[in-house]
């Protein structure tokens, strides 16, 4: 049973539930208002969450979390919308992150696994390149599913093969999104554009790697945080 299976069943309970207590049966009155009380903390957040995606319209962007919007973001008709394409990703995915000794070689470990029999477009050889997906949208419900199929599968191989999973799942959402545009020609615009060095938009400032928890933006324990 997946996700969205799971919460339908809750709903389906839920109500059920209601129904029963509403219609002013006795028996069994008890049980069924503790099992009402014990549900309905969980029924409402899945309730909520279904009614969002019922209600949704498709034309949407994710946003990290370290993300401040400043402007509404544009409506651009490209494929792909996306923080920023870099070079730079490319090689810190190949070299590894500063400071972060278990990100070395994370293509590596990919190319060590039978990667290619389920995400064929995994070819290290040629530099491409990666987009920061810290905003993301998809204007081609085709090409959506087919990144978020190849995400999923990335993923479960990250944890068949007991890659590290903060470094891994970033391989499978950003490296595997850059190889899709390049394979298969998808049209992108970036959102921010490289400015003295660093990438800014005129639409959000994007928090990135240490720069969050600077004193002011949020308080964290620096030397144990992850710069994911």
């Amino acid at each position: 049973m997946n996700f969205l299976s799971k919460l339908v069943k809750i709903r389906e309970q839920f109500e059920y539930l209601e129904a029963k207590l509403a219609s002013g049966e006795t028996e069994n009155f008890g049980k069924l208002s503790r099992e009402y009380a014990e549900l309905k903390p969980v029924a409402d957040i899945a309730i909520g969450y279904l009614k969002a995606l019922e209600e949704r319209d498709d034309n949407f962007f994710s946003i990290d979390g370290d993300v401040v919007l400043k402007n509404p973001l544009p409506d651009f008709k490209d494929d792909v919308l996306v923080d920023f394409m870099s070079l730079d990703r490319y090689k810190l995915y190949r070299n590894g992150i500063p400071n972060v000794p278990s990100s070395v070689n994370t293509l590596k470990q990919f190319e060590d696994t039978n990667v290619q029999s389920i995400f064929p477009y995994f070819d290290t050889t040629q530099q491409v390149p990666i987009p920061t997906t810290g905003v993301l949208k998809f204007n081609n419900d085709k090409k959506r599913y087919k990144y978020l199929e190849s995400w999923k599968n990335l993923y479960k191989l990250t944890k068949d093969n007991n890659i590290n999973p903060k470094i891994a799942t970033s391989v499978a959402a950003e490296y595997a999104l850059g190889c899709l545009i390049n394979k298969n020609k998808w049209s992108y615009r970036e959102l921010s554009t490289l400015q003295e060095g660093r990438y800014n938009s005129p639409f959000y400032k994007h928090y990135m790697g240490k720069i969050k928890f600077k004193p002011g933006i949020v308080n964290f324990d620096l030397p144990n945080a992850s710069l994911i």
